[in-house]
């Protein structure tokens, strides 16, 4: 999952990231499934906590991903970060060059 991010942080968008990061999804969400029944004050409990932030945080990664592709209608390679950053908010206004 870690290194699915960092390549989408680096601005290399592809359907093999996305499905990287929906089976991450898969396995996060079995783990907050499980850990759901856990005392919260156990270290289960605590650990449940915390997956359960990383799956919110992951969706929204994802999300991301989809919206960025569709955007630009392909899979993407090249663009930074910073540069994706941008394209929602410029969304119309210019023409992405690849």
């Amino acid at each position: 999952m870690v290194l699915a991010i960092r390549e989408m942080e680096a601005g290399v968008l592809s359907q093999d990231l996305l499905k990287r990061l929906k089976e991450a999804e898969g396995y996060l969400r079995e783990a907050v499934t499980q850990l759901l029944y856990e005392p919260t004050k156990s270290a289960e409990g605590r650990l449940g906590k915390v997956a359960m932030q990383d799956l919110k945080r992951l969706r929204y990664t994802i999300q991301r991903a989809e919206i960025m592709m569709a955007e630009n209608g392909r899979d993407h390679r090249g663009l930074s970060s910073t540069a994706t950053s941008g394209i929602s908010k410029k969304r119309g206004d210019r023409k992405m060059k690849t």
